[in-house]
Protein backbone atom coordinates (compact mmCIF):
# COMPACT_ATOMS: atom_id res chain seq x y z
CA UNK A 1 0.00 0.00 0.00
CA UNK A 2 2.94 2.52 0.61
CA UNK A 3 4.06 2.11 -3.08
CA UNK A 4 1.01 2.03 -4.35
CA UNK A 5 0.48 5.75 -2.23
CA UNK A 6 4.28 6.61 -3.40
CA UNK A 7 3.20 6.08 -6.81
CA UNK A 8 -0.16 8.11 -7.21
CA UNK A 9 1.89 11.16 -5.60
CA UNK A 10 4.56 11.19 -8.30
CA UNK A 11 1.75 10.56 -10.55
CA UNK A 12 -0.28 13.55 -9.11
CA UNK A 13 2.66 15.96 -9.00
CA UNK A 14 3.38 14.91 -12.81
CA UNK A 15 0.16 15.83 -13.45
CA UNK A 16 -0.27 18.62 -11.98
CA UNK A 17 2.69 20.14 -13.29
CA UNK A 18 1.72 19.81 -16.58
CA UNK A 19 -2.72 20.41 -16.41
CA UNK A 20 -1.68 23.62 -13.97
CA UNK A 21 0.44 25.81 -16.67
CA UNK A 22 -2.80 25.41 -19.32
CA UNK A 23 -5.27 26.15 -17.29
CA UNK A 24 -3.46 29.26 -15.80
CA UNK A 25 -2.66 30.35 -18.93
CA UNK A 26 -6.43 30.10 -20.12
CA UNK A 27 -7.31 32.31 -17.45
CA UNK A 28 -4.64 34.84 -16.14
CA UNK A 29 -3.44 35.76 -19.50
CA UNK A 30 -6.89 37.29 -21.17
CA UNK A 31 -7.17 39.27 -17.53
CA UNK A 32 -3.04 40.87 -18.03
CA UNK A 33 -4.43 41.81 -21.92
CA UNK A 34 -7.30 43.51 -20.56
CA UNK A 35 -5.20 45.35 -17.76
CA UNK A 36 -2.20 46.49 -20.28
CA UNK A 37 -5.08 47.59 -22.88
CA UNK A 38 -6.80 49.73 -20.18
CA UNK A 39 -3.73 51.59 -19.11
CA UNK A 40 -1.91 51.85 -22.47
CA UNK A 41 -4.76 52.09 -25.21
CA UNK A 42 -6.32 55.40 -26.20
CA UNK A 43 -10.11 56.21 -25.29
CA UNK A 44 -11.12 56.07 -29.30
CA UNK A 45 -10.40 52.10 -29.31
CA UNK A 46 -11.19 51.18 -26.31
CA UNK A 47 -14.90 51.09 -26.79
CA UNK A 48 -14.20 48.48 -29.71
CA UNK A 49 -11.79 46.87 -27.75
CA UNK A 50 -14.16 46.46 -24.46
CA UNK A 51 -16.76 44.93 -27.05
CA UNK A 52 -14.04 42.50 -28.45
CA UNK A 53 -12.93 41.45 -24.56
CA UNK A 54 -16.26 40.98 -24.07
CA UNK A 55 -17.72 38.77 -27.29
CA UNK A 56 -13.64 37.43 -26.21
CA UNK A 57 -14.89 36.98 -22.42
CA UNK A 58 -18.08 35.31 -24.10
CA UNK A 59 -16.52 32.88 -26.03
CA UNK A 60 -14.05 31.77 -23.24
CA UNK A 61 -17.13 31.32 -21.10
CA UNK A 62 -18.69 28.97 -23.71
CA UNK A 63 -15.00 27.67 -24.52
CA UNK A 64 -14.38 27.03 -21.10
CA UNK A 65 -17.67 25.38 -20.67
CA UNK A 66 -16.69 23.40 -23.75
CA UNK A 67 -13.62 22.99 -22.50
CA UNK A 68 -14.67 21.22 -19.27
CA UNK A 69 -16.92 19.22 -20.63
CA UNK A 70 -14.50 18.30 -22.80
CA UNK A 71 -11.98 17.63 -19.93
CA UNK A 72 -14.50 15.50 -18.04
CA UNK A 73 -14.63 13.39 -20.50
CA UNK A 74 -11.09 13.01 -21.41
CA UNK A 75 -11.21 12.33 -17.32
CA UNK A 76 -13.97 9.91 -17.70
CA UNK A 77 -12.43 8.39 -21.10
CA UNK A 78 -9.03 8.31 -19.15
CA UNK A 79 -10.00 6.71 -15.93
CA UNK A 80 -12.33 4.12 -17.82
CA UNK A 81 -9.11 3.23 -20.04
CA UNK A 82 -6.96 2.72 -17.31
CA UNK A 83 -9.85 0.73 -15.07
CA UNK A 84 -10.01 -1.76 -18.12
CA UNK A 85 -6.77 -1.62 -18.19
CA UNK A 86 -6.03 -2.39 -14.68
CA UNK A 87 -8.52 -5.79 -15.21
CA UNK A 88 -6.39 -7.07 -17.83
CA UNK A 89 -8.47 -5.55 -20.88
CA UNK A 90 -5.40 -4.95 -23.31
CA UNK A 91 -7.64 -4.24 -26.28
CA UNK A 92 -8.66 -0.84 -25.21
CA UNK A 93 -8.45 1.87 -27.59
CA UNK A 94 -8.06 5.99 -26.32
CA UNK A 95 -11.26 6.75 -28.88
CA UNK A 96 -15.02 7.79 -28.75
CA UNK A 97 -15.96 4.78 -30.37
CA UNK A 98 -14.30 2.85 -27.88
CA UNK A 99 -15.25 4.82 -25.13
CA UNK A 100 -19.76 4.77 -26.50
CA UNK A 101 -19.05 0.90 -26.93
CA UNK A 102 -17.54 -0.59 -23.80
CA UNK A 103 -15.56 2.48 -21.46
CA UNK A 104 -18.23 4.89 -20.65
CA UNK A 105 -20.22 1.74 -19.50
CA UNK A 106 -17.89 1.40 -16.94
CA UNK A 107 -19.41 4.52 -15.24
CA UNK A 108 -15.88 5.83 -14.11
CA UNK A 109 -17.84 9.01 -12.56
CA UNK A 110 -18.83 6.42 -9.98
CA UNK A 111 -15.79 5.04 -9.27
CA UNK A 112 -13.23 8.24 -8.38
CA UNK A 113 -15.27 11.06 -7.21
CA UNK A 114 -13.05 13.87 -6.46
CA UNK A 115 -14.24 17.08 -7.99
CA UNK A 116 -10.57 17.64 -9.61
CA UNK A 117 -10.88 15.15 -12.93
CA UNK A 118 -6.91 15.70 -12.81
CA UNK A 119 -6.85 13.79 -9.09
CA UNK A 120 -9.05 11.01 -10.44
CA UNK A 121 -7.46 10.37 -13.16
CA UNK A 122 -4.06 10.65 -11.28
CA UNK A 123 -5.62 8.10 -8.90
CA UNK A 124 -7.01 5.70 -12.05
CA UNK A 125 -4.04 6.00 -13.19
CA UNK A 126 -2.22 4.93 -9.44
CA UNK A 127 -4.17 2.44 -9.80
CA UNK A 128 -3.53 0.49 -13.25
CA UNK A 129 -0.23 1.28 -12.29
CA UNK A 130 -0.24 -0.61 -9.05
CA UNK A 131 -2.57 -3.66 -10.60
CA UNK A 132 0.10 -3.41 -13.12
CA UNK A 133 3.00 -4.18 -10.59
CA UNK A 134 1.45 -6.47 -9.03
CA UNK A 135 0.48 -8.42 -11.96
CA UNK A 136 3.96 -8.08 -13.48
CA UNK A 137 5.60 -9.30 -9.51
CA UNK A 138 3.33 -11.80 -10.08
CA UNK A 139 4.56 -12.89 -13.67
CA UNK A 140 8.31 -12.66 -12.34
CA UNK A 141 7.60 -14.71 -9.34
CA UNK A 142 5.61 -17.40 -11.47
CA UNK A 143 8.00 -17.07 -14.43
CA UNK A 144 11.09 -17.30 -11.88
CA UNK A 145 9.28 -20.43 -10.15
CA UNK A 146 8.71 -22.02 -13.56
CA UNK A 147 11.80 -21.62 -14.72
CA UNK A 148 13.37 -23.31 -11.29
CA UNK A 149 10.34 -25.84 -11.62
CA UNK A 150 11.44 -26.71 -15.51
CA UNK A 151 15.58 -26.77 -14.35
CA UNK A 152 13.87 -29.43 -11.65
CA UNK A 153 11.98 -31.60 -14.10
CA UNK A 154 15.49 -30.90 -16.42
CA UNK A 155 17.59 -32.76 -13.37
CA UNK A 156 14.22 -34.98 -12.61
CA UNK A 157 13.63 -36.10 -16.37
CA UNK A 158 17.73 -36.29 -16.58
CA UNK A 159 17.35 -38.92 -13.39
CA UNK A 160 14.40 -40.60 -14.48
CA UNK A 161 16.18 -41.00 -18.00
CA UNK A 162 18.87 -42.47 -16.12
CA UNK A 163 16.63 -45.01 -13.82
CA UNK A 164 15.00 -45.79 -17.07
CA UNK A 165 17.91 -46.93 -18.78
CA UNK A 166 19.63 -48.82 -15.51
CA UNK A 167 15.89 -50.67 -15.58
CA UNK A 168 15.89 -51.32 -19.14
CA UNK A 169 19.57 -52.67 -18.57
CA UNK A 170 18.43 -54.58 -15.19
CA UNK A 171 15.40 -55.97 -17.86
CA UNK A 172 18.10 -56.97 -20.40
CA UNK A 173 19.90 -59.19 -17.59
CA UNK A 174 16.68 -60.40 -16.16
CA UNK A 175 15.76 -61.69 -19.74
CA UNK A 176 19.11 -62.62 -20.10
CA UNK A 177 19.24 -64.69 -17.12
CA UNK A 178 15.51 -65.99 -17.68
CA UNK A 179 16.57 -67.12 -21.22
CA UNK A 180 19.66 -69.12 -19.63
CA UNK A 181 17.09 -70.52 -16.74
CA UNK A 182 14.57 -70.80 -19.63
CA UNK A 183 17.66 -73.22 -20.81
CA UNK A 184 18.79 -75.08 -18.30
CA UNK A 185 15.43 -76.04 -17.61
CA UNK A 186 14.53 -77.20 -20.95
CA UNK A 187 17.61 -79.02 -20.49
CA UNK A 188 16.47 -80.43 -17.11
CA UNK A 189 13.89 -81.56 -19.09
CA UNK A 190 15.10 -83.74 -21.38
CA UNK A 191 17.80 -85.18 -18.56
CA UNK A 192 14.63 -85.76 -16.69
CA UNK A 193 13.08 -88.10 -19.79
CA UNK A 194 16.70 -89.13 -19.75
CA UNK A 195 16.71 -90.08 -16.33
CA UNK A 196 13.11 -91.70 -16.87
CA UNK A 197 14.79 -94.00 -19.86
CA UNK A 198 17.65 -94.72 -17.72
CA UNK A 199 15.35 -95.66 -14.62
CA UNK A 200 13.08 -97.81 -17.42
CA UNK A 201 16.75 -100.04 -18.46
CA UNK A 202 17.63 -99.87 -14.93
CA UNK A 203 14.23 -101.45 -13.95
CA UNK A 204 14.57 -104.30 -16.71
CA UNK A 205 18.37 -104.86 -15.43
CA UNK A 206 17.36 -104.94 -11.79
CA UNK A 207 14.59 -107.22 -13.16
CA UNK A 208 17.19 -109.56 -14.40
CA UNK A 209 19.28 -109.36 -11.92
CA UNK A 210 16.56 -110.41 -9.82
CA UNK A 211 16.04 -113.09 -12.06
CA UNK A 212 19.41 -114.55 -11.97
CA UNK A 213 19.82 -113.91 -8.22
CA UNK A 214 16.48 -116.22 -8.42
CA UNK A 215 18.10 -118.92 -10.47
CA UNK A 216 21.55 -118.35 -8.80
CA UNK A 217 19.85 -119.11 -5.11
CA UNK A 218 18.02 -122.23 -6.88
CA UNK A 219 21.53 -123.41 -8.39
CA UNK A 220 23.55 -122.53 -4.96
CA UNK A 221 20.55 -124.42 -2.75
CA UNK A 222 21.10 -127.36 -5.40
CA UNK A 223 24.72 -126.79 -4.69
CA UNK A 224 24.58 -126.75 -1.06
CA UNK A 225 22.56 -129.79 -0.96
CA UNK A 226 25.20 -131.39 -3.48
CA UNK A 227 27.86 -130.29 -1.14
CA UNK A 228 26.25 -131.58 2.06
CA UNK A 229 25.46 -134.94 0.56
CA UNK A 230 29.52 -135.41 -0.57
CA UNK A 231 30.37 -133.83 2.67
CA UNK A 232 28.35 -136.85 4.29
CA UNK A 233 29.64 -138.86 1.39
CA UNK A 234 33.14 -138.03 1.93
CA UNK A 235 32.50 -138.76 5.96
CA UNK A 236 30.99 -142.29 5.20
CA UNK A 237 34.08 -142.56 2.97
CA UNK A 238 36.63 -141.54 5.78
CA UNK A 239 34.72 -143.73 8.81
CA UNK A 240 34.81 -146.83 6.01
CA UNK A 241 39.01 -145.67 5.31
CA UNK A 242 39.03 -145.43 8.95
CA UNK A 243 37.79 -149.33 9.69
CA UNK A 244 39.90 -150.27 6.05
CA UNK A 245 42.92 -148.97 8.06
CA UNK A 246 42.20 -150.59 11.43
CA UNK A 247 41.30 -153.92 9.25
CA UNK A 248 45.07 -153.31 7.12
CA UNK A 249 46.52 -152.47 10.42
CA UNK A 250 45.04 -156.34 12.01
CA UNK A 251 45.96 -157.96 8.57
CA UNK A 252 49.57 -156.19 9.04
CA UNK A 253 50.02 -158.04 12.25
CA UNK A 254 48.22 -161.32 11.35
CA UNK A 255 50.86 -161.77 8.34
CA UNK A 256 53.90 -160.59 11.08
CA UNK A 257 52.12 -163.24 13.27
CA UNK A 258 52.35 -166.00 10.50
CA UNK A 259 55.77 -164.71 9.43
CA UNK A 260 56.48 -165.61 12.59
CA UNK A 261 55.10 -168.96 12.30
CA UNK A 262 56.78 -169.39 9.38
CA UNK A 263 59.87 -169.11 10.49
CA UNK A 264 59.06 -171.41 13.54
CA UNK A 265 58.18 -173.86 10.74
CA UNK A 266 61.14 -173.51 8.66
CA UNK A 267 63.60 -173.63 11.93
CA UNK A 268 61.67 -176.62 12.81
CA UNK A 269 62.32 -177.87 9.31
CA UNK A 270 65.43 -177.82 9.70
CA UNK A 271 65.97 -179.35 12.16
CA UNK A 272 64.21 -181.97 11.37
CA UNK A 273 65.88 -182.01 7.98
CA UNK A 274 68.61 -182.23 10.20
CA UNK A 275 67.64 -184.88 12.56
CA UNK A 276 66.65 -186.79 9.60
CA UNK A 277 69.96 -186.49 8.08
CA UNK A 278 71.26 -187.51 11.19
CA UNK A 279 68.44 -190.64 11.33
CA UNK A 280 69.52 -191.53 7.77
CA UNK A 281 73.05 -191.88 8.80
CA UNK A 282 72.11 -194.03 11.84
CA UNK A 283 69.90 -196.11 9.40
CA UNK A 284 72.79 -196.75 7.45
CA UNK A 285 75.04 -197.43 10.59
CA UNK A 286 72.70 -199.78 11.98
CA UNK A 287 72.26 -201.77 8.14
CA UNK A 288 69.71 -204.05 7.56
CA UNK A 289 68.56 -202.91 11.09
CA UNK A 290 68.14 -199.34 9.98
CA UNK A 291 66.63 -199.85 6.49
CA UNK A 292 63.07 -199.04 7.77
CA UNK A 293 64.15 -196.42 10.11
CA UNK A 294 65.91 -194.75 6.99
CA UNK A 295 63.06 -194.86 4.89
CA UNK A 296 61.34 -193.20 7.48
CA UNK A 297 64.23 -191.01 7.90
CA UNK A 298 64.15 -190.04 4.75
CA UNK A 299 60.32 -188.96 4.19
CA UNK A 300 60.48 -186.98 7.45
CA UNK A 301 63.48 -185.39 5.36
CA UNK A 302 61.28 -184.97 2.58
CA UNK A 303 58.79 -183.61 4.71
CA UNK A 304 60.78 -181.29 6.44
CA UNK A 305 62.38 -180.28 2.87
CA UNK A 306 58.45 -179.78 2.04
CA UNK A 307 57.82 -178.09 5.10
CA UNK A 308 60.93 -175.79 4.55
CA UNK A 309 59.71 -174.87 1.15
CA UNK A 310 56.46 -174.27 1.81
CA UNK A 311 57.43 -172.07 4.84
CA UNK A 312 59.81 -170.29 1.85
CA UNK A 313 57.10 -169.92 -0.02
CA UNK A 314 54.77 -168.50 2.48
CA UNK A 315 57.71 -166.08 3.40
CA UNK A 316 57.78 -165.06 0.42
CA UNK A 317 54.14 -164.30 0.29
CA UNK A 318 54.18 -162.64 3.67
CA UNK A 319 56.32 -160.54 2.56
CA UNK A 320 54.32 -159.82 -0.77
CA UNK A 321 51.16 -159.24 1.42
CA UNK A 322 53.24 -156.90 3.80
CA UNK A 323 54.37 -154.46 0.79
CA UNK A 324 51.33 -154.81 -0.71
CA UNK A 325 49.83 -154.39 3.09
CA UNK A 326 52.24 -151.38 3.56
CA UNK A 327 51.47 -149.87 -0.07
CA UNK A 328 47.62 -150.07 0.77
CA UNK A 329 48.22 -148.64 4.25
CA UNK A 330 50.22 -145.51 2.93
CA UNK A 331 47.18 -145.28 0.01
CA UNK A 332 44.97 -145.67 3.11
CA UNK A 333 46.85 -143.21 4.88
CA UNK A 334 46.70 -140.80 2.05
CA UNK A 335 43.23 -141.71 1.07
CA UNK A 336 42.10 -140.46 4.09
CA UNK A 337 44.45 -137.76 4.39
CA UNK A 338 43.11 -136.45 0.90
CA UNK A 339 39.47 -137.55 2.67
CA UNK A 340 40.09 -135.16 5.58
CA UNK A 341 41.27 -131.93 3.01
CA UNK A 342 38.74 -132.61 0.63
CA UNK A 343 36.32 -132.81 3.62
CA UNK A 344 37.60 -129.12 4.71
CA UNK A 345 37.24 -128.38 1.23
CA UNK A 346 33.49 -129.58 0.84
CA UNK A 347 33.12 -128.06 4.47
CA UNK A 348 34.41 -124.64 3.35
CA UNK A 349 32.36 -125.13 -0.02
CA UNK A 350 29.14 -125.60 1.69
CA UNK A 351 30.31 -122.61 4.35
CA UNK A 352 30.64 -120.90 1.37
CA UNK A 353 27.73 -121.28 -0.18
CA UNK A 354 25.46 -120.59 2.77
CA UNK A 355 27.34 -117.29 2.48
CA UNK A 356 26.55 -117.19 -0.74
CA UNK A 357 23.26 -118.02 -0.28
CA UNK A 358 23.02 -115.35 2.84
CA UNK A 359 24.72 -112.64 0.34
CA UNK A 360 21.79 -113.63 -2.44
CA UNK A 361 19.37 -112.90 0.28
CA UNK A 362 21.33 -109.57 1.47
CA UNK A 363 21.12 -108.74 -2.32
CA UNK A 364 17.80 -109.82 -2.70
CA UNK A 365 16.32 -107.62 -0.13
CA UNK A 366 18.78 -104.85 -1.71
CA UNK A 367 17.09 -105.51 -5.16
CA UNK A 368 13.90 -105.23 -3.73
CA UNK A 369 14.93 -101.67 -1.83
CA UNK A 370 16.15 -100.78 -5.41
CA UNK A 371 12.54 -101.62 -7.22
CA UNK A 372 11.17 -98.95 -4.00
CA UNK A 373 13.95 -96.61 -4.54
CA UNK A 374 13.38 -96.88 -8.36
CA UNK A 375 10.00 -96.14 -7.99
CA UNK A 376 10.71 -93.87 -5.46
CA UNK A 377 12.39 -92.21 -7.81
CA UNK A 378 10.29 -92.62 -10.52
CA UNK A 379 7.56 -90.78 -8.96
CA UNK A 380 9.62 -88.02 -7.97
CA UNK A 381 11.13 -87.98 -11.28
CA UNK A 382 7.03 -87.63 -12.74
CA UNK A 383 6.70 -84.61 -10.04
CA UNK A 384 10.04 -82.98 -11.12
CA UNK A 385 8.65 -83.21 -14.76
CA UNK A 386 5.90 -81.53 -14.08
CA UNK A 387 7.11 -78.96 -11.64
CA UNK A 388 9.82 -78.91 -14.82
CA UNK A 389 6.51 -78.16 -17.17
CA UNK A 390 5.04 -75.61 -14.75
CA UNK A 391 8.93 -73.80 -14.56
CA UNK A 392 9.11 -73.95 -18.25
CA UNK A 393 5.54 -72.86 -18.59
CA UNK A 394 5.96 -69.91 -15.88
CA UNK A 395 9.39 -68.90 -17.59
CA UNK A 396 7.74 -68.70 -20.75
CA UNK A 397 5.45 -66.26 -19.79
CA UNK A 398 7.59 -64.69 -17.51
CA UNK A 399 9.78 -64.01 -21.00
CA UNK A 400 7.00 -62.72 -22.52
CA UNK A 401 6.21 -60.62 -19.74
CA UNK A 402 9.53 -59.20 -19.16
CA UNK A 403 9.85 -58.46 -23.41
CA UNK A 404 6.70 -56.95 -22.99
CA UNK A 405 7.81 -54.71 -20.03
CA UNK A 406 10.77 -54.35 -22.34
CA UNK A 407 8.94 -53.10 -24.64
CA UNK A 408 6.89 -50.78 -22.32
CA UNK A 409 10.24 -49.60 -20.79
CA UNK A 410 11.21 -48.77 -24.11
CA UNK A 411 8.08 -46.47 -24.71
CA UNK A 412 8.45 -45.03 -21.87
CA UNK A 413 12.38 -44.49 -22.28
CA UNK A 414 11.09 -42.64 -25.29
CA UNK A 415 8.31 -40.92 -23.91
CA UNK A 416 10.59 -39.64 -20.92
CA UNK A 417 12.81 -38.42 -24.25
CA UNK A 418 10.26 -37.13 -25.91
CA UNK A 419 8.88 -34.72 -22.46
CA UNK A 420 12.75 -33.78 -21.84
CA UNK A 421 12.41 -32.27 -25.21
CA UNK A 422 9.25 -30.57 -24.22
CA UNK A 423 10.20 -29.79 -20.92
CA UNK A 424 13.65 -28.05 -22.56
CA UNK A 425 10.89 -26.46 -25.04
CA UNK A 426 9.12 -25.43 -21.67
CA UNK A 427 12.73 -24.07 -20.41
CA UNK A 428 13.84 -21.98 -22.52
CA UNK A 429 9.97 -20.74 -23.08
CA UNK A 430 10.07 -20.21 -19.23
CA UNK A 431 13.46 -18.24 -19.79
CA UNK A 432 12.46 -16.15 -22.06
CA UNK A 433 9.47 -15.20 -20.19
CA UNK A 434 11.50 -14.70 -17.23
CA UNK A 435 13.54 -12.48 -19.32
CA UNK A 436 10.74 -10.68 -20.61
CA UNK A 437 9.29 -10.03 -17.03
CA UNK A 438 12.56 -8.67 -15.95
CA UNK A 439 11.72 -5.94 -18.57
CA UNK A 440 9.56 -5.08 -16.43
CA UNK A 441 9.59 -3.15 -12.87
CA UNK A 442 7.49 -4.25 -10.36
CA UNK A 443 9.43 -2.19 -7.49
CA UNK A 444 10.75 1.54 -6.62
CA UNK A 445 14.64 0.51 -8.77
CA UNK A 446 16.12 4.02 -9.11
CA UNK A 447 19.44 2.69 -10.68
CA UNK A 448 17.19 0.36 -13.37
CA UNK A 449 14.51 3.29 -14.08
CA UNK A 450 17.86 5.63 -15.23
CA UNK A 451 18.82 2.80 -16.90
CA UNK A 452 15.40 2.23 -18.94
CA UNK A 453 15.51 6.14 -19.01
CA UNK A 454 18.60 6.25 -20.35
CA UNK A 455 17.37 3.50 -22.95
CA UNK A 456 14.59 5.74 -24.30
CA UNK A 457 17.34 8.52 -24.97
CA UNK A 458 19.31 6.63 -26.80
CA UNK A 459 16.47 5.75 -28.94
CA UNK A 460 15.49 8.92 -29.48
CA UNK A 461 19.14 10.09 -30.34
CA UNK A 462 18.95 7.05 -33.28
CA UNK A 463 15.36 8.28 -34.27
CA UNK A 464 16.75 12.26 -34.70
CA UNK A 465 20.09 11.36 -36.40
CA UNK A 466 18.16 8.88 -39.12
CA UNK A 467 15.46 11.64 -39.33
CA UNK A 468 18.19 14.20 -39.98
CA UNK A 469 19.59 11.04 -42.43
CA UNK A 470 16.53 11.13 -44.69
CA UNK A 471 16.36 15.20 -45.06
CA UNK A 472 19.74 15.06 -46.08
CA UNK A 473 19.29 12.90 -48.57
Amino acid sequence: MAKEESKKLVLKKNLSGMLMPYVLGMTALPMIALFLFMHFVTNDWRYNLIAILLASGIVMAIAYTLSNKIIKLVANMLTGSFLRVSEGDLTTQFSLTDYKNFTGKTNPATHYTDPNEFENITAAFSDMVAHFSELIGNIQSGSNNTFTMANELVEMSHQTTIATEEVASTILSVTEETNAQLFETQKMTQDATVLADLLTNMEAVIVKIGNYMDETNTANGVNERSVKSVSESWKQVNDEMAVLMTSIYDVTNAVKEVETMTQTISAIADQTNLLALNASIEAARAGEHGRGFAVVADEVRKLAEQSNTASNNIHSIIQTIAVKSDEMLTNVKGTTELGGQQTEMVQKALDTSITVSDKILLVAEQIAGLFMMADEINEKRSSLVASTDEILQGAEENAASIEEVSANTEEILATIEEMSSNIQQMMQASGSLKSQANLFLAEVDEEASMERVERIAKRAQVTALTGEMELQN
